[in-house]
């Protein structure tokens, strides 16, 4: 969960958000860009957490954050993970 929630989908906001609120405002939605606008926002404390826990179990189990991220992804993500 630590993976697919935070460190994935929370972490794909913070990788649209900025641009989805460009769109919207050029596009005259003011009001839905500054909501796009404040759940980005609110995403940096969730992925700031996701990853603190994260890299805490697996420097519990002596894992590597990197390999582990890994695999556990392609075990529980599959789909999620594409290119910006």
């Amino acid at each position: 969960r630590l993976v697919v929630v935070p460190m994935i989908s929370e972490a794909r906001g913070l990788d649209h958000g900025e641009r989805l609120t460009e769109r919207l405002v050029g596009a005259g939605d003011r009001e839905s860009a500054a909501i796009v606008a404040k759940i980005a926002e609110e995403e940096i404390p969730h992925v700031y957490a996701g990853v603190k826990w994260f890299r805490w179990l697996c420097e519990s189990t002596g894992s590597d954050p990197g390999d582990e991220f890994s695999r556990l992804a392609a075990a529980h993500a599959v789909g999620l993970l594409r290119p910006p």
